[in-house]
């Protein structure tokens, strides 16, 4: 049972490959614009076929076949209510069918809830491509709330009309939804392939059954087994729970056929909501387990009576083995044991060798012992050869540590009195180091001094600069103010000029006025009303002459009042252009001061720089004597090591002399030659 349930496990994670792939292409936006490429392209294609037929035309106006297109693109739908619209490529929205409000607005500025400037985006792919997709979010028809879309877009370059039309991801997710359910409901397994795979969502609806269509969609939330089981229910539960889980309950196994035993494995796909299940009948268990049983029982049985006879065969084949390798095993071991008792008890001669009387384990141990042998009697007579060698160095090195102890004491001796000259060289070195920092003290604040000058000179230099500045603005602006005023008063001279043409216009027409007066007049009654227009229009041209009159007077006020502003900024000018040349002798002379004091600086700095590099070589040199008197401290210390280990050497030479003398009368005891 625990294999069916594995493999039960296993189909069902095969079907959520496909769920992943089509889910993975539904938040995709480059996987939707490929699979709705040729859609959308077709779509917009289409509109753009329409309003080329339009703009080929003849005898219609550029606005006219606007107006028509505009007419034909607004009107179109495709698969259910979706839509064109047209925006140009500054951007201006042309016409939107569902946002008329929008028609005639800039767009430039026009965001989605993320930021996106989707229309420039538009206009962005149109200008480098002349046409492409882009994603942005955008209220479905009838709806506030922006949800994601993806739309593609092309540009009609006669007119600048960026033509568009755009497919909702949540629709293009319906669309992959349904492929899933139906690749998921085409799949069969089991030995007659009538095994199925079903969908249920969280809320207990059916969203796919291959074998009875007729559930999907509906609520099966009381769907219930012969005994009462609501099984859809318990397949939501553990699912919410654990994410996955089997369920037994009873199925028919057909169309009309009487509801048998089922148990069926559901996993949730969190990204739909979706639990996949499928299922296997437990009678159908129950044979195979039967048949299996009895096919192992057959089995057994089979390899029951082989292994028999394969025991019994071996038991004689080994026997046999046995009794020959005793025998010829017991005779070289003998041979070995005696060899080594006499290796062990008799004098030890390492020159004696076992016989290798075959080629099996016995011939190799004794192949390897006598190799063993060989290496020992080498090791031994080179053991014998060095003890003497040793015995006569071990002399040697006695007389040697009694020299190097008296070296140490010698040594010990000089380097006492080194540290005391190097101890009054540092002393010295101190009071040359701290009168070098006196003087430094000195240049330093010298040179602090200076720098405050410098820095008052470059104040006075800069406000210089500033006044300099302001008065070659001023200037500046005094001749900008007189070419203004100059340019007022030409100006005011056309406007007299413009004003003696109105007074001319309304003298005539007051005359004109006056002689409609006199044909009213002669026109009796018919002539009445025209004769109160024509007295309408003298008073207004009474009424003009008099303005006329007054806005003259003003125009001639403001040329008198130009003529003295003229004036008044000359004299400002020269006043200006005086204080100008004065600031710019005060800039010069405070320049001179100024390179004078960087050269004082530049001098001092020299001369601290100097002092700080003596101070530099005697705080080295102090240091340099400081580890030469450590130096000799250390080697105080070394020489009294020194002593302390010729002594050592002294007694381990000792010990070397008893040690060898030992290991020669021990190596005398073997025979190796």
């Amino acid at each position: 049972l625990s294999d069916k349930k594995e493999k039960l496990n296993d189909l069902v994670r095969n079907t959520f490959e496909i769920l992943s792939h089509q889910y993975k292409t539904a938040h995709d936006t480059q996987l939707i614009a490929k699979a709705y490429e040729k859609e959308l392209q077709s779509v917009v294609n289409l509109a753009f076929s329409s309003i080329q037929a339009i703009y080929d035309e003849a005898g219609l106006s550029d606005e006219a076949k606007k107006v028509e297109a505009l007419k034909i693109i607004k009107k179109m739908r495709y698969a259910g209510d979706n839509y064109l619209w047209i925006n140009d490529m500054a951007p201006n929205m042309v016409m939107h069918p569902m946002k008329p409000s929008m028609d005639g607005t800039s767009l430039a500025d026009y965001k989605d809830p993320n930021g996106k400037k989707l229309f420039v985006e538009f206009v962005k792919i149109c200008e480098k491509d002349g046409q492409g997709f882009v994603d942005y979010m955008w209220p479905k028809p009838g709806e506030d709330k922006p949800v994601a879309k993806l739309s593609f877009v092309r540009l009609f370059k006669p007119w600048n009309w960026v033509v568009g039309t755009g497919v909702y991801l949540e629709t293009a997710e319906a669309r992959f939804k349904d492929e899933a359910k139906k690749q998921i409901g085409n799949l069969r397994f089991g030995p007659d392939g009538k095994d199925y795979f079903f969908i249920v969502d969280t809320d207990m609806k059916m969203v796919m059954h291959p074998i009875k269509p007729s559930m999907d969609g509906n609520d099966q939330s009381d769907l219930r087994d012969q005994k009462g089981k609501a099984f859809i229910h318990d397949m939501v539960q553990i699912c919410r729970e654990n994410g996955q889980g089997f369920v037994d309950y009873l199925w028919p196994k057909s169309e009309g056929s009487e509801p048998v035993a089922k148990l069926s494995y559901v996993q949730l796909f969190k990204e739909w909501g979706w639990i996949v299940g499928t299922g296997i009948y437990v009678d159908d268990i129950a044979k195979a387990m039967v048949q299996q049983e009895e096919d192992i029982r057959n089995t057994l049985s089979r390899q029951k009576k082989l292994i028999i006879s394969i025991v019994t065969g071996m038991i004689l084949v080994v026997g046999l083995i046995i009794v020959f390798m005793a025998t010829r095993i017991a005779k070289p071991i003998r041979e070995t044991d005696a060899f080594f008792r006499d290796i062990a008890e008799g004098e030890g001669d390492l020159t004696a060798r076992l016989t290798v009387h075959s080629k099996d384990e016995i011939g190799d141990m004794a192949k390897s012992f006598n190799i063993f042998a060989d290496k020992l009697q080498g090791m031994v007579g080179y053991i014998a050869e060095e003890s003497i060698e040793i015995n006569s160095s071990s002399s040697s090195l006695t007389q040697i540590s009694a020299d190097l102890s008296g070296v140490a004491q010698d040594t010990l001796s000089k380097s006492t009195s080194a540290a005391t000259a190097v101890e009054e060289m540092s002393a010295n070195m101190s009071t040359v180091a701290s009168s070098m920092e006196e003087a430094a003290a000195n240049v330093n604040a010298v040179a602090s001094a200076i720098e405050e000058m410098t820095s008052t000179i470059n104040e006075i230099a800069e406000t210089s600069e500033k006044a300099r500045s302001i008065t070659e603005n001023a200037v500046q602006q005094s001749s900008e103010a007189s070419v203004s005023v100059d340019e007022l008063g030409v100006a005011a001279r056309e406007i007299t000029k413009v004003l003696e043409t109105i007074t001319e216009i309304s003298q005539q027409v007051n005359l004109l006025a006056l002689n409609a007066t006199i044909e009213a007049a002669r026109a009796g009654d018919a002539g009445k009303g025209f004769a109160v227009v024509a007295n309408e229009i003298k008073d207004l041209a009474s009424q003009t002459a008099k303005a006329t009159d007054q806005i003259k007077e003003r125009i001639d006020s403001i040329q008198r009042t130009t003529k003295a502003t003229v004036s008044v900024i000359e004299s400002i000018s020269r006043v200006v252009g005086e204080n100008s040349e004065v600031v710019n002798t005060i800039a010069t002379a405070v320049e001179e001061q100024s390179v004078t004091a960087k050269e004082i600086s530049q001098n001092v700095a020299q001369i601290s720089m100097n002092i700080q590099e003596v101070n530099n070589n005697i705080a080295e040199s102090s240091q340099v004597s400081q580890m030469i008197a450590r130096e000799i401290a250390d080697m105080n210390q070394a020489s009294g090591k020194m002593n302390e280990s010729a002594t050592q050497v002294s007694s381990n030479a000792n010990s070397l002399d008893f040690l060898a003398k030992s290991l020669n009368k021990l190596v005398s005891t073997y025979k190796f030659r």
